[in-house]
């Protein structure tokens, strides 16, 4: 993987035609390049998480490469920063030495190309919506002239009581 996309490519590969391109994720709890010192609470949780899965699961749990947890981090790799103890600050210029935690498949489609979801109002050409905002209108002015009448009566009827 480049780290500078052709004039034709995107981030991650494929071409403009490309309906889907798979993006690899990376734990950003562990940055660009390997962690020094350790053992990190992260990996931690990781193993004790698959140990816990593989015991209910009935299997061997597998420790050299424990599955994410929900703690787990998952970022693209234009995410990632260098966070390395033995560094006295963050950096970006660093080269992505850790291998990607897994990958996903991203649909790429433009908007304008996709057919609308028929389960979806749309709010842009619904009549419904103005349908909607006319009866609330109506209703705000029935309102108003409700409450001057019973006031109107409401006043008419205690004049006419002290008299």
């Amino acid at each position: 993987m480049s780290s500078e996309p052709s004039l034709y490519q995107g981030p991650y590969g494929g071409s403009p035609d490309d309906k889907e391109v798979e993006v690899p994720l990376f734990d950003a709890n562990k940055g660009k390049v390997p962690r020094t010192g350790g053992p990190y609470r992260d990996d931690l949780e990781r193993e004790e998480a698959e140990e816990r899965r593989a015991k209910v699961e009935d299997r061997e749990p597998d420790l050299d490469n424990p599955p994410a947890t929900a703690a787990t981090h998952l970022v693209p790799e234009h995410y990632l920063v260098e966070r390395d103890t033995d560094k006295s600050h963050y950096s970006d210029a660093v080269k992505v030495e850790n291998e990607p935690f897994t990958s996903v498949i991203v649909d790429v489609t433009s908007e304008l190309d996709k057919d609308p979801d028929p389960s979806q109002a749309d709010w842009d050409h619904d009549q419904s919506k103005i349908d909607a905002l006319r009866a609330q209108k109506e209703m705000a002015e029935l309102t108003k002239t409700e409450s001057k009448s019973t006031k109107k009566t409401a006043a008419s009827s205690t004049t006419k009581s002290d008299s």
